[in-house]
């Protein structure tokens, strides 16, 4: 699985950028990872840059059909187009989105040098389609601030077990706990 395979060699580098790729939890921690004798380390990450496809490798949506983008943007079709239009409108995070920002955590916890990580997801609507807004979901760390913003065109809380290994993060680069905030575009 290519996740497993980047997550090995992510582990020898300073700098990772990836972009347009289908992830899962497991490209951060690896299910078995708690378990093994050897904890994931990456001694060398400064910085990691993802752009990510809206399912992961293993096929399961990190967002769900918004209702209300959906008919504020919806436009009549043919009934053969109706499962594409579903699609479209995945933008309302969901629960496999928090396994990624927790292995993400988890991952972050073993990063002594990190200083930034981003992940944005690729839920563009159809830009074919003007004039569509162009939905977002994304999320940085900036160790010097101690900070985790997420960015959503939906709703999204974050969860507390994400929330607690990211203050683990923030403790390990000096800070008394992470300052997380949540913006909408």
């Amino acid at each position: 699985m290519l996740s497993i395979a980047l997550h090995q060699l992510s582990q020898q580098l300073e700098s990772i950028e990836l972009s347009n790729i289908m992830i899962g939890p497991e490209l951060f921690w690896p299910e078995d990872a708690s378990k093994s004798t050897s904890t994931p380390l990456w001694p060398r990450l400064i910085t990691f840059d993802l752009n990510y496809q809206p399912a992961t490798s293993s096929g399961e949506w990190l967002f769900e059909s918004d209702p209300a983008w959906v008919d504020k943007f919806a436009e009549p079709e043919s009934p053969s187009e109706s499962a594409k239009d579903c699609n479209r409108f995945r933008i309302i995070p969901n629960q496999h989105i928090d396994d990624i920002y927790l292995a993400a955590g988890s991952a972050a916890q073993n990063m002594p040098r990190l200083s930034r990580m981003r992940l944005e997801a690729r839920i563009g609507i159809d830009l074919m389609h003007e004039p569509y807004p162009e939905p977002t979901h994304a999320f940085e760390y900036n160790a010097t601030l101690g900070k985790a913003t997420w960015v959503s065109s939906s709703e999204f809380h974050i969860a507390d077990d994400v929330r607690r290994a990211w203050d683990i993060v923030a403790k390990n680069h000096g800070h008394v706990e992470i300052c997380a905030e949540v913006c909408y575009y």
